[in-house]
């Protein structure tokens, strides 16, 4: 069995969203390395604050919806995650190890986003949470 969550946290590309270009098995998206493990988005994180954070440096690529849309990713390749689709379908320390570590270990364009704070990047997942709450179920 396969999920298509797109690339997950990733680079941008005008190519549909509907298309997919990574599959990762359940087993893939259950390898959340030992320093991510148990790690949960704390009650103290602000969905206002990730807003501002999500702007600044996420919506460029994956739309100010977080639908995969923002034109920044123009030319990156695979095309920008859906993200407000797929965050309901991860849990918070395979979030978490993905904005942290970027698209590297995927073969993404995807910045590492460990130069925010932990708090921040908490936040940022706490807003991509709201914006998942808007979209209909798949």
């Amino acid at each position: 069995m396969f999920v298509w969550l797109g690339a997950g946290l990733v680079g941008c590309n005008a190519q549909s969203v509907a298309t997919p270009t990574t599959q990762f098995s359940p087993q893939q998206l259950a390898e959340v390395p030992a320093e991510y493990k148990g790690k949960t988005m704390p009650a103290t994180s602000s969905a206002e604050h990730g807003a501002i954070l999500y702007a600044t440096h996420c919506a460029s690529c994956h739309g100010e919806k977080g639908l995969g849309d923002g034109p920044a990713g123009l030319a990156l390749m695979p095309p920008p995650a859906p993200i407000a689709n797929s965050v309901k379908l991860m849990g918070d320390e395979y979030l978490f190890w993905r904005v942290s570590e970027g698209g590297t270990p995927f073969g993404t364009a995807m910045p590492a986003w460990k130069t925010l704070s932990e708090q921040d990047r908490w936040d940022v997942l706490r807003y991509l949470h709201t914006l998942g709450e808007a979209q209909p179920s798949q």
